[in-house]
């Protein structure tokens, strides 16, 4: 096994009616979390194209313990997609993505 101390999440994006739900993965300093996510689409729904947009979203860890409620913004460019998660008004979290048979699948890691 190979040990990383880099800090790097994968993340997989499935579509709701109102909104997504998340399964990820982040390895932080060598140690392994993963967990799910729930978020509801904060944009105006019917301007929004596809999975593209902002979502309130709240991520939860294997206990099922909450993080604080995150912003995160989706949006296309050209054959990916960039994300930006926030908090509190800073940009905690910067991912690249692709779609992959109708779910956003991205990487992303910590601003530090």
């Amino acid at each position: 096994m190979i040990e990383t101390h880099l800090n790097l999440g994968c993340v997989v994006y499935t579509q709701t009616s109102d909104g997504i739900i998340a399964e990820w993965i982040y390895s932080r300093n060598g140690k392994i979390e993963s967990g799910t996510g729930i978020g509801i689409r904060a944009s105006d729904g019917h301007l929004a194209k596809g999975i593209e947009g902002l979502y309130e979203i709240t991520y939860f860890d294997q206990k099922g313990n909450p993080s604080p409620n995150l912003l995160l913004t989706i949006s296309a460019n050209s054959d990916h997609y960039n994300l930006s998660w926030s908090h509190n008004g800073k940009t905690t979290d910067l991912g690249i993505g692709i779609l992959k048979d109708n779910k956003l699948l991205a990487s992303y890691t910590e601003m530090l």
